[in-house]
């Protein structure tokens, strides 16, 4: 099959007992075969990868950083190009990941029908920090350059708390998550850190509830050392929340800390891993299930109740 064909095929697979995969559209592969295509073939690629290229134009906010040329080939972007052959070598296929996007798919329309997932998932390569970029509520743009794995040498200048995220075991969680916070946006009208622990607990069993096979690990990006600390320092870490008076503090600050990405949370503890806030927002909503379990996500992911006064003590979070 030459590249052309296989580039202009969609992913289809269906049965009885298993959801439809959803597919990765490679527009990178796209860009980068078009180079060498006759102009009747690249007008026809380029006329099967339309959304994801108005999608791609539409987010452009480096014009600069974009290469001279004609059709696919002008949407590649110069500090992009040192992925490309990564991207080649260490990415062959997405199966994996779109049989996972398929179950998410059909988990969203059943446990949370009012999230829309996106009518096309196109794959590129791009400069930008972020893996992924949602357009319009329907075209969805993944930079594969994003996830290339943890050894790879093109992460040597990061952090290992932010290379360990790099693989693409992570794809379907950062789509999930992406999904659910596009629709449930946190609002800080009245932020406290107490009302962005419950919104962060309910992404996050937003998140577990759609991925297939997903643990509280999974969700929140910790490995196994990371958790077994959280696990083991829980009932230490909501002392110190209680103890430092931070559960009603507004401070963009203390917000910062306990629930941006980092190598640790030292606010609470030097050793505890980054993003704790995440960890204790999750096990408080755990609390809250096992003692009303008639909340639904969509009442757990609006402000009605994570800023709500009786949030806490509906809880009841002894830990």
């Amino acid at each position: 099959m030459s590249i052309a064909a296989l580039l202009l095929t969609v992913t289809v697979g269906c049965s009885q007992h298993h959801s439809t995969p959803v597919s990765i559209e490679r527009l990178d592969l796209a860009i980068e075969a078009s180079d060498t295509m006759s102009v009747s073939h690249r007008d026809v690629l380029t006329d099967s990868m339309r959304p994801g290229i108005d999608a791609l134009s539409r987010i452009n906010a480096f014009s600069s950083e974009l290469i001279e040329g004609e059709g696919l080939m002008a949407l590649r972007y110069r500090s992009a190009l040192m992925f490309t052959p990564a991207v080649r070598e260490r990415i062959s296929g997405l199966a994996t990941q779109e049989s996972s996007l398929g179950e998410i798919r059909d988990r969203l329309a059943s446990e949370l029908p009012d999230v829309p997932f996106p009518s096309r998932i196109y794959a590129v390569e791009w400069p930008y920090n972020q893996s992924l970029a949602l357009v319009n509520d329907s075209v969805m743009l993944i930079a594969l350059n994003h996830y290339l794995g943890e050894d790879f040498e093109g992460y040597a200048g990061f952090e290992h708390y932010r290379r360990r995220l790099k693989t693409l075991d992570r794809l379907p969680y950062d789509v999930a998550e992406a999904l659910i916070r596009s629709a449930y946006p946190y609002s800080d009208s009245a932020s406290t850190v107490t009302s962005r622990l419950f919104y962060e607990g309910a992404v996050a069993k937003a998140v577990e509830a759609i991925v297939p096979g997903s643990r509280d690990a999974d969700v929140l990006g910790y490995d196994d050392e990371q958790m077994e600390w959280a696990r083991s320092n829980e009932r230490h870490v909501w002392e110190s929340l209680v103890g430092q008076q931070l559960l009603f503090s507004s401070s963009d600050m203390d917000m910062t800390r306990l629930f941006d990405p980092s190598p640790a949370t030292s606010i609470i503890h030097p050793e505890a891993p980054g993003r704790l806030g995440r960890f204790i927002g999750l096990r408080m909503i755990h609390s809250l299930l096992d003692h009303e379990s008639s909340h639904t996500l969509h009442q757990l992911l609006t402000p009605r109740f994570y800023a709500s006064p009786e949030a806490l003590q509906a809880a009841e979070y002894h830990p």
